[in-house]
């Protein structure tokens, strides 16, 4: 007997992100009526963004004051979203890179603001004689490591409830100070994959609660990161390999030996090669080969990945998180 395939229902969330980058306003109308969240309302003017829906965007931004008394997004964070839509093109799809020029000369040509005004016209105010801004350099950190875990603020604006998933913060801020990491991420508790990962990556030294300990530097250090209420553990360190390719064949070998899903993410600055896949029991599953489709991926998968540093200093070395409060941090092992 053959099996029915059911058809996939389609949420109020999918029906206004697909509204948002057709430019359907009316639909888009009717969902912001019936009320959503600011996760929603962001996802959807990112959608809009994407497309170079300009109209929807002020429609949302002037429903938020509305909602809440201000736009959903400032002009700082609605520039980087554009500015960050059109890297996530690099420049494979010219007829989308011309969309997002459009709608940048759009918001500069709109010229002018006032209260009340919705912010991408805001956006244009002052923008001509405005100074060209240096790149956020990276946070001075003083003193010694005292603890495992360090959380510092964000170095730059985030769009106001702004899901904690996906890595639009992370790839922003790596693009302003060094273009270059290896992230593995696992679809399980932290503390529940720690042995056998200890036993692939043939380590001996494991401090399951690093967050408060004082760690001493082992020239191979790993952190295995969890943080409150996701299903992912990350694993954050500079002994990952550096390459694309070496990260993708490691994330299957892992995926396979922990059988959980693994996902290897990675960018090297030379030639611009990059890996995001999922690998599940060690089979290759979905993957992200456009820097455009890196922000869904991650959002499908509801796997945030926070902009990090390790440092190292007077033998010892600690984690720090960016944009990150303590609270927010499940667990936290250091291996090595």
């Amino acid at each position: 007997m053959s099996k029915k395939t059911m058809p996939k229902k389609t949420t109020i969330e999918d029906e206004l992100l697909d509204s948002a980058a057709t430019g359907n306003t009316e639909v888009v109308a009717r969902i912001l009526a019936t009320g959503v969240s600011a996760k929603v309302a962001a996802d959807a003017i990112q959608s809009a963004v994407f497309a170079g829906r300009h109209g929807v965007i002020d429609q949302i931004q002037q429903w938020s004051i509305t909602q809440w008394g201000q736009p959903l997004l400032n002009q700082a964070a609605l520039l980087d979203l554009v500015a960050s839509a059109q890297w996530m093109e690099g420049g494979e799809d010219p007829a989308l890179d011309q969309r997002l020029e459009d709608l940048k000369s759009i918001f500069e040509s709109l010229g002018g603001s006032s209260p009340g005004q919705p912010v991408s016209y805001a956006l244009a105010g002052g923008l001509a004689d405005q100074e060209e801004v240096e790149p956020h350099e990276e946070p001075v950190l003083f003193g010694f490591p005292e603890r495992g875990l360090r959380c510092i603020p964000a170095q730059k604006d985030l769009p106001l409830g702004a899901p904690k998933n996906g890595v639009e913060y992370f790839v922003g801020r790596m693009f302003e100070t060094h273009p270059e990491w290896s992230v593995l991420a696992f679809k399980a508790t932290a503390g529940d994959i720690v042995p056998r990962l200890m036993e692939f990556l043939e380590l001996t030294r494991w401090v399951p609660d690093a967050a408060d300990q004082i760690l001493a530097e082992a020239g191979s250090e790993y952190f295995l990161l969890q943080l409150r209420d996701h299903q992912w553990s990350l694993l954050l360190t500079l002994s990952l390999p550096r390459g694309p390719r070496q990260l993708a064949s490691l994330a299957q070998r892992i995926s396979a030996h922990l059988d959980v899903p693994t996902v290897a993410f990675a960018y090297e600055e030379t030639g611009g090669s990059s890996v995001t896949q999922l690998f599940e029991s060690g089979h290759p599953g979905t993957e992200a080969r456009q820097r455009r489709s890196w922000p869904p991926f991650f959002r499908k998968l509801g796997l945030f990945v926070p902009f990090f540093g390790l440092q190292s200093e007077e033998g010892r070395t600690e984690l720090i998180l960016e944009g990150l409060e303590r609270s927010q941090v499940e667990s936290l092992h250091f291996l090595a």
